[in-house]
C-alpha cells in the first residue's frame, strides 16, 4: 500500500502552526571555501611541477597535439566552431535562464564575476610577461615558430568559467553537459591554435573557478532551504503528528533547531528538532582537521562532509547509545526534507545543560550519575567523543541526559 501524502497522514490535525523568522534569500556555503582552498592548491602545485619539468610538459603537450591533429579535419572544425559559438551563446543563455528563474541578483553576481575574472587574467598576464618574466613565463608559455610566445592566460576562458561557477548548474544535467562541451571546445581550440599551452589553459580555468567561488561566497548563493512547514509535514510523513513548530535559534553550528509539539490520543509530547541543511555541508571542517591533528587515532573520526553521511552517522550512534540503556536523549524520527535538508527529532528530556547551571547545585550524586551514564556507554563500546557541559543535561531530579552524538563512535577502542 502506498504511503499517504504528508498533509493526509493526520488529517484530523490540520496544518501545523509554524513560528519562525523568514528564511534568508541567500546563504554562504562553507563548502565553497573548501573548494577555493583546493583550487588554489592545485593551481600552485601545477605551476611548481611545470616549472620544475618544463621539458616534460612540453613533450606531453606536443604528443597530445599530434594525436588531436591526426583526427578528421571535419571533427576538429566542429570542435573549433562550438568553441567560438559557445563564447557567445553561454552568457546569453545563462542570463535568460537566471532571469526566467527570477534570480536577478545571481545574474548580476555572475556577470560581475566574469568581468573580474577577465580583468584578473589580463592583469596577471601583463605582470607575468612584462614585470616578472622568468621561470613562471617559461612554465606557462612556449615559443611559436614565428618567434613569438603564446599567451600566459586567456581572459575569455576565465570569464566563462567564473560565470558558470556563479550560475550554479549543479543538478541541471543538460546545462552541465552543454557547458562542459563548450569549455572543452574552447580549451581545445586555444591549444590547437597555439594561443595557449595546456598548462596555461588549466590555469585559466582554475583562475575563473576561483574568482567564481569567491564571488559566490561573498554574495551568497540562492537559498533552497525548506521552511518550517515543509519540515513539519516531512516529520508527519515519518509518523510524528506535529501540531506546532517553533524556531529556537537563528544559527547553531550549521544546523537549525526547533521545538516541536505533537498531540496524539489526547497526550502532548515535546520534541527537539534538528535540521541539517545541504548548503551547510563542510561547516566546521577546520575544527575537524584540527581534531585530526591533535587527537590520537582511532579516537579521531573522519570528517563527514555530505549531508547524508552526517545525519546517518549521528542517528546510528544515537540509536546505539539508546540500546545500551544509558540515559541519552531519545531519537524518535529521522527523515529527509526534500533533497536539500534532513531532520532528526528527539524527545525533549525537559532538562538543562550543565553550562547553564550554577556549579553550586551540582551534587556528588549528580556527578556520580553522569559518570555512571558515560561508563554504561563505554561498557557497550559506544563513545561520545564530544562530551562538554553543553552536551550534558540535568533534570530536576538530578538525572543526567547525554545529548548530541554527532562526534560519537560505535565499536570504539579503549582510547
Amino acid at each position: 500500500m502506498m504511503p499517504l501524502p504528508p498533509d493526509q497522514q493526520f488529517p484530523e490535525l490540520g496544518l501545523p502552526v509554524i513560528e519562525e523568522p523568514p528564511l534568508p534569500n541567500s546563504v554562504r556555503r562553507p563548502r565553497d571555501l573548501l573548494r577555493l582552498v583546493v583550487t588554489i592548491a592545485i593551481a600552485a602545485a601545477l605551476l611548481v611541477i611545470t616549472a620544475l619539468a618544463v621539458t616534460t610538459t612540453s613533450g606531453l603537450e606536443a604528443d597530445l597535439i599530434g594525436v588531436v591533429t591526426g583526427l578528421p579535419a571535419a571533427l576538429i572544425y566542429i570542435v573549433q566552431f562550438f568553441g567560438g559559438l559557445g563564447l557567445l551563446i553561454i552568457p546569453v543563455a545563462v542570463s535568460i535562464d537566471l532571469v526566467a528563474r527570477r534570480r536577478n541578483t545571481q545574474l548580476l553576481t555572475a556577470l560581475a564575476a566574469a568581468a573580474i575574472a577577465a580583468f584578473f587574467a589580463v592583469g596577471l598576464r601583463f605582470a607575468i610577461e612584462y614585470l616578472t618574466p622568468g621561470q613562471l613565463l617559461e612554465a606557462l608559455t612556449k615559443v611559436k615558430p614565428d618567434g613569438m610566445r603564446t599567451l600566459t592566460l586567456d581572459a575569455a576562458l576565465a570569464a566563462i568559467v567564473a560565470l558558470l561557477t556563479v550560475a550554479q548548474l549543479a543538478g541541471r544535467s543538460r546545462w552541465q553537459i552543454f557547458s562542459a562541451v563548450i569549455v572543452g571546445s574552447v580549451s581545445t581550440t586555444l591549444v590547437l591554435s597555439s594561443s595557449l599551452t595546456l598548462v596555461a589553459v588549466a590555469e585559466s580555468i582554475l583562475l575563473g573557478f576561483a574568482v567564481g567561488l569567491i564571488s559566490r561566497y561573498a554574495m551568497g548563493s540562492p537559498s533552497e532551504r525548506p521552511d518550517g512547514l515543509a519540515i513539519a509535514l516531512a516529520l508527519r510523513d515519518a509518523g510524528l503528528p506535529l501540531t506546532h513548530l517553533t524556531r529556537l535559534d537563528l544559527e547553531s553550528r550549521g544546523r537549525r533547531r526547533y521545538r516541536g509539539v505533537a498531540t496524539e490520543n489526547g497526550t502532548t509530547q515535546h520534541y527537539r528538532i534538528h535540521v541539517l541543511d545541504r548548503d551547510q555541508e563542510g561547516a566546521g571542517i577546520a575544527a575537524y582537521l584540527w581534531r585530526q591533528i591533535r587527537v590520537i587515532r582511532p579516537a579521531a573520526r573522519p570528517a563527514f562532509l555530505s549531508l547524508r553521511r552526517n545525519f546517518e552517522h549521528e542517528s546510528m550512534v544515537t540509536f546505539a547509545a539508546q540500546s545500551t540503556g544509558a540515559s541519552v536523549r531519545e531519537l524518535v524520527a529521522v527523515t529527509e526534507v526534500g533533497v536539500f535538508a534532513a531532520t532528526l527529532a528527539y524527545i525533549d528530556p525537559q532538562a538543562r545543560p550543565l553550562s547553564e547551571l550554577d556549579p553550586a547545585i551540582l551534587t556528588d550524586q549528580a556527578l556520580d550519575s553522569i559518570w555512571s551514564t558515560v561508563d554504561a556507554l563505554h561498557q557497550s563500546r559506544v563513545a561520545h567523543r564530544g562530551l562538554a557541559p553543553s552536551r550534558i543535561q540535568l533534570r530536576e531530579d538530578s538525572t543526567p541526559v547525554l545529548t548530541d552524538f554527532r562526534d560519537g563512535e560505535i565499536a570504539a577502542s579503549d582510547l
